[in-house]
């Protein structure tokens, strides 16, 4: 059975690490743009949901 897709699975497609993941989700300052983009693409890819 199919697990939806977490905080992890967003980091490693992403390719970063669950806290820069989180970060994004609660809009930290600190983020890079680029990573930023990154992170919301992966979100947008695999559908992940808070």
């Amino acid at each position: 059975m199919n697990r939806p897709p977490g905080m992890m699975d967003v980091a490693r497609e992403a390719g970063v690490s669950h806290i820069t993941v989180s970060r994004v989700i609660n809009g930290h300052p600190s983020v890079r743009p680029e990573t930023r983009t990154r992170v919301e693409a992966a979100i947008q890819k695999l559908g992940y949901r808070r």
